[in-house]
């Protein structure tokens, strides 16, 4: 997977957005008018009352499109013989622990849609995913740690 391919399949927000970029990145990510998105969060957040706040989670949980960055890890080999990134907390990808950006990077998901799945399970289950949360944040090693470990670095991304 390319750097291209992986920065045009993330969610992101724009740098270019009238206050935080989050409807612009998203109109460029899906091909929609942001414009209509806008629309979108006014209708949701005066009908609904809850356009406010997801506007604000995707504010905090979305990278800015020229933020989107990319972390050297070390590449184990998977049962079926190819490399994979080990299961390691990310120092780079990260809002709060690292847990989602490490757990995407692990299965080459994007990290924004693995933290509003965690979001939605902490706000779903409350205590329960954020004691799980916690509990991955003793067990899960730090990428740092991995690379100190091994003393190699290998990003198979092309640039």
């Amino acid at each position: 997977m390319t750097h291209d391919t992986l920065s045009n399949q993330r969610l992101v927000r724009s740098s270019h957005g009238y206050l935080g970029g989050v409807c612009e990145g998203l109109g460029q990510r899906f091909s929609i008018e942001p414009n209509l998105l806008r629309l979108g969060w006014l209708v949701s957040t005066f009908v609904f009352g809850t356009g406010a706040l997801l506007y604000l989670a995707l504010w905090w949980l979305l990278p800015r499109s020229d933020d989107a960055s990319f972390e050297p890890t070390v590449w184990i080999d998977g049962p079926n013989g190819q490399k994979h990134p080990p299961l390691a907390r990310t120092d780079v990808d990260r809002k709060f622990l690292g847990i989602c950006g490490g757990l995407a990077r692990r299965w080459e998901l994007d990290p924004t849609i693995v933290r509003l799945s965690a979001l939605s399970l902490v706000v779903l289950t409350g205590p329960l995913a954020l004691m799980a949360y916690l509990t991955a944040a003793i067990f899960i090693p730090s990428s740092d740690r991995l690379l100190e470990q091994s003393g190699q670095y290998a990003n198979p991304i092309e640039l």
